[in-house]
């Protein structure tokens, strides 16, 4: 009987803990059991030990636990936010590589003589693969291409496969390691730097094409998430667009061909237009990935196209068919999750939807960079609301997950009393209803005294001065009292007898139209001017009146790309990632040596170059043009078989006017040579070449070390793994950090040559060098790879800055500081509005708006440049007036108040 009680309460105990009746599992009781627990459980149960004896769908999470999942259709037209560039940066990564071996296989799909050796070999895939995960630290997890059944003619078996004979499957898929144990790693510091790439085509059970394969289901064809490319039974054509290029060669250094040397087409993944429902880039349900990662990662999927049957004399019988699929992979702790309440309408609306704390009183606001955690949200007031006097600025999602059920009740918002009327052109609406205050009683009146003490202990020093100032003059009013001369007139006059503070302001010190308004807080009315000037001038010039300007009128001062670094952090990853793999390929690729069954690549060639050159511009919205420049002789052509002066692969977007079919116009790319571009617009002596030349041609210290761990095929079937028999190999390569940026200029035509490729806009480009060995085995430079985007997809940053920040535009947001602060909104767009002003610690915005509650930066400058010219305008009405609308909080005139009172009471219990 005693035993099955205990059994009894045993597993009431089980049930309690483990139901899921709305039982808190966190730290407080008040917390409730939500969807994130229940993801937290079913992460907790899988692991690298126990992973291969569960069912798939043990090992997937719900399809949408991954919110606002980018798309192709419809980048280019919302705004871009941090939460979004890792998942963008995994989109694009994976767009980029179809459309490389898109491209490089249909451009070499003739003949077998000139088109079969030049096609990309084994370690043309490795090491590209390799540079996608080296390049994007942080941003991926994984990177790979997996061909469909004998649909891969391998050019690195010569001796064993026949030509125009495929392999069963070939899937190189790179993925960072952990090499805190790794032999090589004798400091026993994890460094990020390692990565192995294997062949998931060899080894047991390594057929992913089988219904029975973990991946099968999780990546290579996921029907219920549209990922079903291969094998390809897709009979809508529409889903493989046929791009045109041209491609235009130079005759000699500074001399460029009048008519294109290629024109041709090649078919590739989708490109919708914003109302086609189908995508190039589909992404995967977050899953485990058994026995590689060993993560729970989530990955982007793309189509590769070939035309099969390759090397046919029956061209009629070939057709573009889907032969391969791109896989990119991020970690899932790393992805930032929407945690506000959506509505069940809405398109943000995910698995964690709702699991913020947010109270009543407040809005939800995510917050980017947390990754899965608790805690990634801000909770701000709802319009007509304020923050408590002891709150500065929105209550912050880690504390409220930290906070007991009696410190959650403190994270609520004040009603604000006494709202104005929404404003006009002329300021307030006229017969505005002012609500009156209600009457305090006396309890209320002796609470607010009781609270002023206990904000003696606030940690916030702005709160403890005024603190100190209360006490200060109650004990002067018991001094007064115990004195007996005291009363009613002597009191007021003492309180408004008080010395004015003496500040020194910068003003004071000589600096003109600069005003002190606040604790890190100034404006300058000459720096808004110059602003404001500045973004005239871009707007002044165009393609057609460029000409006319001289070249330092076409460019910028170097502060006004502030931020580009933030902004364009994506574009700059492609030409890293692409500086990574020209790196890893030269230091590592020796056309002579043999390895075993397989022979080693050839040198890089033209085709190869263009194709990488092509897939930057096209994989990416932002990017008008990506080039490969390379330094004097540094550049081996297998076909003329020596070294030429220069090369320069660069691919241009066609701009607005080249052709009038919007359609086509995205669909259609040009590229050319730099080298044939005019002695005066040389790429060796554009500063964006020149400066990284003269950093790093002669002192190569400071690139990052990676460790590739390859590992190959023991046979032409792969039934096993092995090493690779050069293992590991290294590569240095440079980091994010040793990018350069220039300034922002204008990419003239200034010739108005047809045959002239330029942006013919404003624009900034990000380079970043590769290097190789010479033939001493000395590490030299040999170039560097660029992409150059539009300056009007740049924030501005309006706010107060620190003084050694080197931005243009700081200090020119005309908030008022006495009772608001600054803040930088994000929306992609070079203009002077991209800020809010909301309002600071104490303060409450006093009018009756029902969507917003801070002056939206477009309205403020715009008064404020009406105020400036003397216009009708309501400018020194967009300002925050102290909170005073709560019965329970003190201000300026209920501490008075309440003084008055207590004296009151006093007096008339002495009588």
């Amino acid at each position: 009987m005693g035993l099955a009680r205990v059994a009894i309460v045993t597993l009431g105990a089980i049930f309690v803990l483990f139901g899921t009746g709305g039982i808190a599992i966190g730290p407080y009781r008040w917390m409730t059991r939500d969807n994130f627990d229940a993801v937290m459980e079913k992460m907790d149960t899988v692991n690298e030990f126990n992973c291969k004896e569960m069912s798939s769908e043990s090992l997937r999470l719900p399809a949408n636990s991954v919110g606002q999942r980018p798309k192709f259709n419809v980048l280019p037209q919302i705004v871009i936010f941090p939460n979004r560039t890792n998942l963008i940066h995994m989109h694009n990564m994976a767009l980029n590589r179809a459309y490389f071996y898109s491209y490089i296989l249909q451009r070499l799909n003739e003949s077998q003589v000139t088109d079969f050796p030049m096609l990309p070999g084994m370690l043309y895939y490795y090491m590209g693969a390799s540079a996608d995960v080296s390049s994007g630290v942080g941003l991926m997890n994984g990177s790979g291409v997996l061909f469909d059944t004998h649909t891969q003619y391998a050019n690195w078996y010569p001796t064993i496969l026949l030509f125009n004979n495929t392999l069963p499957l070939f899937g190189p898929k790179a993925f960072l390691v952990d090499d805190f144990q790794d032999p090589v790693n004798w400091l026993r510091e994890p460094t990020n730097n390692t990565i192995r790439v294997d062949d998931l085509g060899s080894g047991p059970g390594h057929n992913y094409t089988a219904s029975w394969h973990p991946l099968n289901s999780m990546v290579v064809r996921d029907v219920p998430n549209q990922i079903d490319f291969i094998p390809d039974l897709r009979t809508d054509y529409r889903a493989k667009h046929q791009y045109d290029y041209l491609i235009y060669n130079a005759t000699r250094v500074g001399e460029m061909e009048r008519m294109p040397n290629i024109k041709r087409q090649f078919f590739g993944p989708p490109s919708p237009g914003i109302s086609e429902p189908y995508q190039p880039v589909y992404f995967t349900r977050p899953y485990f990935d058994c026995g590689r990662s060993n993560k729970w990662i989530v990955s982007a999927v793309a189509p590769v196209i070939d035309f099969m049957v390759r090397y046919s004399i029956e061209t009629k019988l070939r057709r573009p068919q889907y032969v391969a699929i791109t896989v990119t992979d991020l970690d899932f702790l790393r992805i930032d999750f929407d945690p506000c309440d959506r509505s069940v309408d809405s398109p943000d609306r995910t698995y964690f939807s709702g699991v913020a704390r947010c109270r009543s009183t407040t809005l939800c606001e995510p917050l980017p960079g947390h990754g899965y955690q608790r805690g990634g949200y801000v909770c701000h007031c709802r319009p007509g609301y304020r923050y408590p006097y002891w709150q500065n600025g929105p209550f912050l999602g880690r504390d409220i997950e930290q906070a007991s059920e009696a410190e959650a009740d403190q994270f609520e918002c004040i009603p604000v009393e006494w709202k104005l009327q929404r404003l006009t052109e002329r300021g307030i609406t006229p017969n505005s209803k002012r609500r009156r205050r209600r009457k305090r009683s006396l309890d209320e009146t002796k609470e607010l005294v009781h609270l002023m003490h206990l904000y003696n202990a606030s940690a916030m020093a702005e709160l403890r001065s005024k603190v100190a100032e209360h006490d200060r003059r109650d004990r002067e009013l018991k001094r007064a009292q115990k004195a007996g001369s005291y009363g009613l007139g002597s009191l007021v006059k003492g309180l408004l007898s008080r010395a004015a503070r003496s500040i020194s302001t910068p003003a004071d010190m000589g600096g003109q139209n600069v005003h002190y308004l606040g604790r890190l807080a100034t404006f300058d009315a000459d720096r808004f001017k110059a602003a404001t000037q500045l973004i005239s001038f871009t707007a002044s010039v165009t393609p057609e009146n460029c000409a006319a300007k001289t070249p330092q009128q076409l460019e910028l001062p170097g502060e006004a790309g502030y931020g580009a670094d933030t902004s364009f952090q994506v574009q700059a990853r492609s030409a890293l990632r692409l500086a990574h793999f020209l790196s890893a390929f030269s230091q590592n690729v020796n056309p002579d040596e043999v390895y075993g069954p397989f022979y080693s690549d050839k040198h890089l060639n033209r085709d190869q170059l263009f194709g990488e050159a092509f897939a930057n511009v096209m994989s990416d919205g932002w990017i008008r043009s990506a080039g490969i420049y390379y330094d004097r002789e540094a550049f081996w052509d297998p076909l003329l078989k020596r070294r030429i002066e220069y090369f320069g692969p660069t691919a241009f977007k066609l701009a607005s006017d080249d052709t009038g079919d919007q359609k086509q116009r995205q669909l259609s790319f040009v590229a050319e040579d730099a080298a044939g571009w005019p002695l005066e617009r040389a790429y060796f002596e554009r500063d964006w070449f020149r400066i990284l030349k003269q950093r790093w041609a002669s002192n190569t210290y400071g690139l990052e070390t990676f460790v590739n761990k390859p590992y190959v095929r023991t046979d032409l079937n792969g039934t096993g793994s092995k090493p690779f028999q050069r293992y590991p190999l290294y590569y240095r390569a440079p980091r994010f950090a040793d990018m350069y940026w220039s300034k922002p200029y204008f990419d003239c035509n200034r010739n108005r040559d047809p045959n002239s490729r330029h942006v013919n806009d404003w624009v900034i480009t990000v380079a970043a060098p590769f290097f190789g060995y010479s033939e001493q085995r000395s590490l030299q430079f040999l170039g560097v790879t660029a992409v150059t985007v539009r300056l009007d997809k740049l924030d501005i940053n309006q706010c107060p800055g620190n003084f050694y920040e080197a931005n243009y535009f700081k200090n020119s947001a005309p908030c008022h500081f006495e009772s608001s602060y600054c803040v930088p909104v994000i929306q992609n767009k070079f203009q002077l509005e991209n800020y809010k002003c909301e309002c600071r610690q104490g303060f409450e915005y006093p009018y009756n708006d029902i969507s917003i509650w801070f002056f939206a930066g477009g309205t403020v400058s715009s008064q404020y440049e009406r105020a400036q010219r003397n216009e009708t305008n309501y400018y020194r009405m967009l300002k925050c007036r102290e909170g005073a609308g709560s019965s329970l909080l003190p201000s300026r005139g209920s501490i008075l108040v309440a003084m008055l009172v207590g004296v009151l009471v006093a007096n008339l219990s002495r009588d």
